[in-house]
């Protein structure tokens, strides 16, 4: 009998293998079983979501390196995350807070992130449930991708399989600008916001279901240490990223600018 129900699961297990679970970013086809993507290392929960006909959204961060992209994504988890608010977030699984307790963590220390690694083995991935009201939930992905392959990307469109998916993917954006740069007249910071923006134009550039057309937050970070950039963030970027504010309004229909600043604990 024993030998029999050995026999019956393990033929069970190969016919689950048969039918392999296709990446929600890229995809790859993958074993059932598996917990990241073999090719772009994307959480494949977020198949198993799309399997139950769940509501997928992919919302992706991008900036240059050090201009506080992942200490924004743990902080702004951590206070959606928090109860009583209207728009509720729960993670779906142990590693989606791997993100939210390393930053938090770090800045109750007095300390920032280090920058993300390259290797896409090492990124950080968020998947989380976001609820308002009585409103049916969906599930919010969200990638801490890494600066550096980012402006690898821009350079070489194609270079690196994993962002190209996850920004084919995505239904909106965060472009962060580094605020003291741009105030210091780095040149550098406007300029790999022209790339990221023609890059997603030329990604897909359909007016309405392409990047024209989705939703796209440019976030102004580090405003503490620039104080006209609080008082109106949208002013700011046109003065001081002229060029690049002059694309957004030619190209993006769905645009708003905002102002962050984030302090560790002292």
């Amino acid at each position: 009998m024993k030998r029999t129900s050995t026999v019956v699961l393990d033929s069970y297990r190969l016919a689950q293998y048969a039918q392999p679970l296709s990446c929600y970013i890229c995809g790859e086809d993958n074993g059932f079983d598996w917990v990241r993507c073999r090719q772009c290392q994307a959480p494949l929960s977020l198949a198993q979501s799309t399997e139950k006909r769940r509501d997928v959204q992919l919302i992706t961060a991008v900036g240059s390196p050090s201009c506080g992209k992942t200490t924004l994504l743990g902080v702004l988890m951590e206070m959606l995350a928090r109860p009583g608010r209207d728009i509720q977030l729960r993670v779906c699984n142990s590693s989606s807070l791997s993100l939210q307790e390393s930053v938090m963590v770090l800045l109750s220390q007095g300390k920032f992130p280090m920058p993300t690694p390259d290797d896409p083995k090492d990124w950080d991935w968020v998947h989380c449930e976001l609820k308002k009201g009585r409103r049916t939930p969906v599930d919010i992905a969200i990638p801490d991708l890494s600066a550096g392959s980012l402006l690898d990307e821009w350079e070489r469109p194609g270079r690196h399989a994993a962002v190209r998916s996850s920004l084919k993917q995505s239904s909106g954006l965060m472009l962060l600008l580094d605020a003291p740069r741009l105030a210091e007249g780095d040149r550098q910071e406007e300029f790999t916001a022209l790339k990221t923006l023609s890059y997603l134009c030329e990604l897909d550039g359909h007016r309405r279901r392409g990047w024209p057309g989705r939703p796209v937050a440019i976030v102004l970070t580090k405003t503490d240490q620039v104080p006209a950039a609080t008082a109106c963030p949208e002013q700011f970027v046109a003065d001081m990223a002229p060029q690049f504010w002059d694309l957004c309004d030619g190209r993006l229909h769905e645009k708003r600018v905002f102002a962050v600043s984030v302090t560790p604990s002292v």
